[in-house]
């Protein structure tokens, strides 16, 4: 699986395009804005893509999503438990999103332990930044949206969001047994390894663990 990733131009998140050489197959994990370039990869590639995934509902991650719905008639995959924030991203955000609630409702809820193809990634549903956040999970890569980022966390004080889940969610990433590399939602990279070290907020909640 090979990862490509940009910086979405209205609120600087991150959009990830995986895919697979051999199998000519891509997805698109949080498109927070239109973006043609992504689209010439695509086309450069010759990639078939096939799902566009959402680690939770709020206006950066779901901006892009009529866009490349549109492009290519590919159906869109969000936790049932972000029904209200998808709701209150449309509504608080009408001069980006504009009239397009049809075009931004999800095709497929998901939950806890699903496995989407064609990458066979698993949901791990991650409460805290909001209450339908996910994390999609690969043999080596964990996409964390606004759960995990390089030395910080998510904001919790946004709709649904909560400090009590974030703690328990962050617990939950940091029991799986092996390293991985971290794909947040904003700024760069990390590993599981590497946040256990150096994250303050990482080492507050897991701090009755040790």
């Amino acid at each position: 699986m090979q990862v490509r990733s940009t910086v979405a131009a209205y609120f600087g998140e991150n959009t990830y395009l995986l895919s697979d050489a051999q199998t000519g197959q891509a997805v698109l994990i949080d498109p927070g804005s239109p973006l043609p370039f992504v689209v010439q990869w695509i086309e450069e590639e010759h990639l078939t893509v096939t799902d566009i995934l959402l680690t939770h509902a709020h206006v950066d991650h779901i901006a892009g999503v009529p866009y490349f719905r549109q492009k290519y008639h590919v159906p869109v995959w969000l936790s049932e438990k972000e029904r209200d924030v998808l709701e209150n991203s449309i509504r608080s955000y009408p001069q980006v999103l504009g009239d397009l609630r049809e075009k931004l409702q999800p095709d497929h809820w998901i939950h806890e332990g699903d496995c989407l193809t064609p990458f066979q990634l698993k949901v791990l549903e991650t409460p805290g930044h909001t209450h339908g956040s996910v994390v999609y999970q690969s043999d080596n890569a964990l996409f964390t949206g606004d759960t995990l980022f390089f030395g910080s966390v998510g904001r919790m004080d946004l709709f649904s969001g909560s400090e009590s889940d974030m703690k328990k969610s962050l617990r939950k990433l940091f029991s799986l047994p092996e390293d991985y590399i971290v794909y947040p939602g904003h700024d760069i990279p990390t590993t599981l390894k590497q946040e256990r070290s150096i994250n303050p907020y990482v080492r507050y909640y897991l701090q009755d663990e040790e």
